[in-house]
């Protein structure tokens, strides 16, 4: 009740998919604004022209597969919508190339062109506060990659860790060194020309 003889109705509301496709008509549904009452009216553009940030990452990496999620709706006090979206990937692939929409580098991602991932599994949460990669494995060859990271709406500031295991050396890995020391990279690869295997974590 509101103290005045009236009660205040706050819906909720959850909606569950299984076994959709994560493609970029999908992720171009997902609010650029998740304050307030999203629409097409309040947001000029969406869904369409102009995307959330919170799927940038996704679309640099070029990420496919099979998707369950659960996306859940409510109102808070003031009556402004809140989402929540939990979606879980399967059987994926993890693809980024030079004809992307959004760029590796403008995401603010470190990952290297042509840096394919076979069988990625992943678990993503987003809500009002960011995007919350819970976990991710992806498969290259005999190595993999192990993956979370956390990113903010309001800080903008995105922070993660990346296991990679078990990885052949390839040239393509030099997309990781800073623009700065790219070319002295570069020319120690051609000298050394090396071979084998490696971990890091980053």
């Amino acid at each position: 009740r509101d103290g005045r003889g009236s009660r205040d109705v706050h819906p909720e509301l959850t909606l569950r998919f299984e076994n959709d496709r994560l493609t970029p008509c999908l992720l171009a549904a997902v609010p650029p604004d998740l304050e307030g009452r999203p629409s097409a009216a309040n947001i000029p553009g969406w869904p369409g022209e102009v995307r959330s940030p919170a799927v940038d990452p996704v679309l640099a990496m070029g990420l496919r597969g099979t998707l369950d999620f659960t996306v859940g709706i409510r109102t808070d006090d003031t009556g402004d919508a809140r989402f929540a979206v939990t979606g879980n990937l399967t059987d994926g692939t993890a693809n980024p190339d030079e004809t992307a929409d959004r760029t590796v580098a403008d995401a603010g991602l470190l990952w290297p062109r042509d840096f394919v991932l076979n069988d990625v599994r992943a678990t993503l949460e987003i809500d009002d506060e960011g995007l919350e990669l819970v976990s991710f494995t992806g498969e290259r060859g005999e190595g993999g990659v192990r993956a979370r990271g956390h990113c903010g709406f309001q800080s903008e500031i995105g922070r993660g860790i990346a296991r990679l295991r078990n990885l052949e050396m390839e040239e393509l890995l030099l997309d990781l060194v800073p623009a700065g020391s790219l070319e002295e990279a570069r020319a120690l690869w051609r000298r050394w020309d090396p071979s084998g295997r490696f971990n890091a974590d980053l």
